[in-house]
This record gives structure tokens, sequence and C-alpha cells, in this order.
């Protein structure tokens, strides 16, 4: 495993924070079903109970609502670490593909069964960004932490904080910080749907959605889902849409996804995109 990772942090080339991301895109901004392989998208207590490593690249592309705004774009590579110790790990480095804000990242998540119904995470990410428009680095430490629980059958609640800041070296960020997010998954054997609440960019977004799962096959896996956005003086409103799949061949699993803003009121932030589109790959062994 060492020399895997080693091996790895010599290749990664990966995320960003500025926009969504891969799977938010396939869910119309939702994250409560983004579980297992999927759960640094969402909160870090359901990375646990993943079976095997593994390696995945993704990549996002946005389409900004501004035609002289750059587009947002994304590339990401994650290494997983099983539960088989009793506790499963992310390692992921990361940039921003525009290199407008020359921001990196580089985290750890870690997640574990409390007991038989509950189960937490948490993870630690050293940050950096560098705009054109300041001359020295900004570097930040930011935690974001959840629980998952299982209320009655085939019922969970979880309960999420994210980038929440712990220390900052200056005042030029432009990142945000501390977005919170509750919400309730129906998990069946094929299918799970979910109902969350949250906020988004530092607490400057109000948000509401559903999202929906459906095993088609052994193989094969469709989402989609749907949000509405809106400011914290609740005077306008976007609504977010996105579907997407994954196809699993052996131990290789390939994602497509695609998303849009039918709106484009909020003209700051994450939502200032028209289309969002993401691809990812995933090799487990």
């Amino acid at each position: 495993m060492k020399k895997i990772i080693a091996t790895s942090l010599v290749i990664m080339i990966v995320l960003s924070v500025y926009g969504l991301d891969p799977f938010q895109t396939q869910t119309g901004g939702n994250c409560i079903l983004a579980t297992n392989y999927w759960a640094v998208y969402g909160s870090p207590s359901d990375l646990y109970g993943i079976e095997h490593n593994g390696l995945s690249v993704q990549l996002y592309q946005g389409t900004s609502s501004y035609a002289t705004a750059t587009d947002p774009g994304d590339l990401h590579l994650y290494l997983y670490d099983s539960s088989s110790s009793g506790m499963a790990g992310i390692l992921e480095y990361s940039m921003d593909t525009e290199k407008i804000r020359n921001h990196r990242i580089f985290s750890y998540t870690v997640s574990t069964k409390l007991s038989e119904l509950t189960k937490m995470g948490g993870k630690i990410s050293v940050e950096k960004e560098n705009e054109s428009s300041y001359p020295d680095n900004t570097y930040w430490l930011t935690f974001t932490g959840g629980i998952t629980g299982r209320g009655l059958p085939y019922l969970d609640y979880v309960i999420f904080v994210d980038n929440g800041l712990l220390w900052k070296s200056g005042s030029s960020s432009t990142s945000d910080f501390l977005d919170v997010m509750l919400g309730t998954r129906f998990t069946f054997d094929k299918f799970k749907f979910g109902l969350e609440a949250g906020t988004r960019d530092g607490m400057d977004i109000l948000y509401g959605g559903l999202s929906t799962e459906i095993d088609l096959s052994d193989s094969f896996q469709a989402r989609a889902g749907v949000s509405v956005n809106t400011k914290t003086t609740w005077d306008i409103f976007d609504w977010l849409i996105g579907g997407g799949f994954d196809l699993k061949a052996g131990n290789m699993i390939f994602s497509i996804g695609v998303g849009a803003n039918l709106n484009n009121n909020i003209s700051e932030g994450k939502l200032n995109m028209k289309l969002m589109l993401s691809g990812m790959f995933t090799g487990l062994w």
C-alpha cells in the first residue's frame, strides 16, 4: 500500500472546489446519495463500508453563465483504502484546471463505525490559493465531519458540516467556508431516494433538493435529482437538474453526468454556470 501511495503522489493532478462537483452534476446539486466511493462529495461518514482499495480519476467541466468569464474545470484523483482494518480512508490532492485562482488541495478522509447503526467520518484539508491580483499565496486548514445513522428500517439520516475553517494565513482568499447539510435517505436493495436541505458558498445560499438512484442491473446504476437554491434574502431562485450513470465492468467503474442551471439568477459562487459535465474512471483491487 505504501508503494501505491508513493507512486500515486508523483502522478496526482486533481480537484478544485470552485463550482459544483462530479456527483452533484448527476443529482442536481444534491449530495445525500454520495456514499461509498462517491462519499468524498458528501458526508465523510458514508465512506465506511467500501470493500476494495481503489484509484479514481475524475473530471468536471462547467460552462459559466457569463460570456466573458472563464469556464471552471476540475481534475480529480483519489486513492481509496478499504474498510477491512475497521476504518476506511481517501487520500486526495487537487487543482483547478482553469488556473485562475491556482487553487490546490491536499486532504485525507477517514471513516469508521461507531455501532451497528451509526457511522462517523472526518476530513482534514490543507489548501492553497494565489489569485493573479494578489502577489502572495494564501493557505488555510479546513475540516469536514459528519454522522450517518439508521433511524428506521431502510431509513438513514445524515448530518454533516463542510469546509469549516480552522486556520488561514491571510485575508485575500476568495474561498467560502462552513456549510451544513442534513437529510434523510431511503435505502432499499435496488433503489435509493434522498431528501436534503443545507447551505452553499459559506451559508450565502440556502437549498433543498431530492435525488434518486436505481440499480438497473448488477453493472448499471442510474441517478438523477433536482434542487432549488436561493440567496438568504429569499428574493431570487435557481433550479438545478442533473442526471448520470455508473457502468461497472469487472473491477472498473465508468461514470458520466450532465447537469444544468435552469435560471442563472444567482450570479456568484458555485451556481454561476449554465451547463455542467463530469466523467469518472475508478479501478478497484
